[in-house]
C-alpha cells in the first residue's frame, strides 16, 4: 500500500515538473515572437527611411503611445449671425493692449 502512495505522488510531481516546463517553454516562445516583431519593425523603418535622422525620427515614433483625443467643439460661427461691431472686435482688436 505504500509503495501504491508513492507511485502516485511520484506521478503528481512528474505532472507538475512537466506543466512547469511547457508553460516556460511557452513564455520564451512568446518573448522570441515578440523580438521578431521588434526587429521586423526596425528593419521596415531603416529601409522606409532615407536618411538616418529619419530612421531615428521613426524610432522615436514607434516608442510614443497614441492616446485618445477628444474632440473639441469649433469655435465658429455663422456669418450670418456676425454683425459688423463683432467683426471688427475680431479681426481689428479693441483698441485695448
Amino acid at each position: 500500500m505504500g509503495r501504491l502512495f508513492q507511485g502516485e505522488v511520484v506521478s503528481q510531481m512528474t505532472e507538475v515538473l512537466l506543466t512547469i516546463i511547457i508553460l516556460v517553454q511557452f513564455g520564451y516562445w512568446i518573448y522570441r515572437e515578440r523580438l521578431a516583431s521588434e526587429e521586423k519593425k526596425k528593419l521596415i523603418n531603416a529601409l522606409v527611411s532615407k536618411s538616418p535622422e529619419d530612421l531615428v525620427a521613426l524610432d522615436a515614433t514607434d516608442k510614443l503611445k497614441v492616446g485618445e483625443i477628444e474632440p473639441t467643439q469649433p469655435d465658429l460661427t455663422s456669418l450670418d449671425e456676425v454683425t459688423q461691431e463683432v467683426w471688427e472686435d475680431a479681426v481689428l482688436g479693441d483698441g485695448k493692449q
